[in-house]
């Protein structure tokens, strides 16, 4: 069976990219940067098997405090939809400090992964907040994470955390290891970016009459994006967890 998948707050959509390459079908949500505003926004129930969603975090996010800036809190509305949707599953990404989600019939169960420990060139740390819908009780938890990789497999002296300001701030990221802000191009790498993917977002702007974001844009829309590697482990803990749960049928 291939499982249906929503992904809510695409963005660059790596995170919906990652279930793909695990054999899901994605189907994407609205997109701000395309006009599109998830407020306004409904699903339909009892479509999806997953719905997952990284919600900015701006107003949870070490550089979202150091700015002072309050940002519109969107987590209320991945609730929401969930809600409406009525997955058997949801995964929400965001920074450790941004609260758990909650929606009444799911049981929750949230883990702090370090892309590192699972092959990426950065330390990335990430709340991933399970949920798994259940009636009238829940036996055994069926959504697993691997185990990450040995020390002695893991890349030597990582980078530090892409950040979304990184071309803006770069004394905050990669300045401190190597003195000046990462290029386009290492921030695809570092973030697992698909090679197609890549080369679009290396196009000068305007190539074939195509308006390719800004420079610092671009930086944003990686930079928010969900480690691939990552993306793929809680990918795989979804789908292995779904098939256990069909056995149990």
């Amino acid at each position: 069976m291939k499982y249906l998948v929503l992904s809510l707050f695409p963005g660059a959509d790596l995170f919906g990219e990652a279930f793909e390459k695990e054999g899901f079908c994605v189907v994407r949500g609205p997109e701000l940067i395309l006009g599109q505003d998830i407020c306004t926004w409904s699903t339909i129930p009892d479509k999806f098997d997953v719905v997952i969603g990284g919600p900015p975090c701006k107003s949870f996010s070490s550089v979202g405090r150091w700015k002072k800036t309050t940002w519109h809190n969107l987590i209320p509305e991945f609730e929401r939809v969930v809600a409406e949707a009525r997955p058997l599953v949801f995964v929400m990404e965001n920074v450790g400090e941004a609260p758990i989600p909650h929606i009444e019939g799911y049981a929750i169960k949230d883990f702090i992964l370090n892309a590192h420990h699972y092959g990426a060139n950065q330390n990335r740390n990430r709340r991933f907040s399970f949920g798994y819908r259940y009636d009238g009780g829940l036996k055994s938890w069926p959504f697993h994470i691997e185990d990450s990789l040995p020390v002695h497999l893991r890349t030597p002296d990582p980078f530090p955390t892409v950040i979304a300001t990184e071309g803006k701030f770069p004394t905050n990221c990669a300045g401190r290891k190597i003195g000046r802000r990462l290029t386009i191009k290492e921030v695809c790498d570092l973030q697992g970016v698909p090679g197609k993917a890549e080369a679009w977002f290396l196009k000068p702007r305007g190539i074939s009459k195509r308006v390719v974001f800004r420079k610092e844009f671009t930086y944003v829309l990686i930079g928010n994006a969900v480690e691939m590697k990552t993306g793929r482990v809680i990918a795989r803990a979804v789908r292995n967890g779904l098939k256990y749960l069909e056995t149990r049928e």
